[in-house]
């Protein structure tokens, strides 16, 4: 896939902790598709824990996972094919999950660093994002092959850098 898109959006200006509020996020995705398409979708059924205070950040953490099987182009035809064993593989790897190591400051707003598994491999990754309002949104590019994401399948098929974006609203 070439562009995964995860857009991460936090509601409150104090630290909080709070479970996954499945109304409170999007997870949308895009990818180039024989470098003249592009296939976008989302995935849903997100899980897990989020805690933010940018007072304290040492005590802030993410910790969430979404549901494989969820993704969603709008084609059912293309969503099952994703969920086989070349893509995602979903029989065997049902969540994609990120738990942040760190979260610090930067000139243009923050960054979290931590672990990204999908598909049973885990890489280490950073994420930008700023605070805008009551919303953190962020912002990571990778690689899909670093996570056998469609390993076959050529990169003129299916472009190999990823961009990942999430929304999500915490409740206050």
């Amino acid at each position: 896939m070439k562009y995964l898109s995860i857009i991460i959006a936090f509601i409150t200006l104090h630290s909080y902790a709070q479970q996954i509020d499945s109304e409170a996020y999007e997870v949308n995705f895009r990818i180039g598709n024989m470098r003249i398409n592009t296939v976008s979708g989302t995935f849903s059924g997100m899980q897990g824990v989020v805690k933010f205070d940018p007072q304290d950040l040492t005590a802030s953490t993410f910790s969430v996972c979404i549901d494989a099987a969820s993704v969603n182009t709008g084609n059912n035809r293309r969503d099952k094919h994703l969920r086989e064993e070349e893509y995602f593989d979903v029989e065997r790897h049902p969540n994609i999950c990120y738990v942040s190591d760190i979260i610090s400051k930067t000139d243009e707003g923050f960054i979290t660093r931590g672990k990204l598994t999908m598909k049973g491999i885990t890489r280490i990754v950073t994420i930008p994002f700023v605070k805008e309002n009551n919303t953190l949104r962020g912002t990571l590019s990778l690689n899909r092959l670093d996570y056998n994401v469609g390993d076959g399948v050529s990169t003129f098929l299916v472009s190999n850098p990823v961009e990942l974006e999430i929304i999500y609203f915490i409740q206050p």
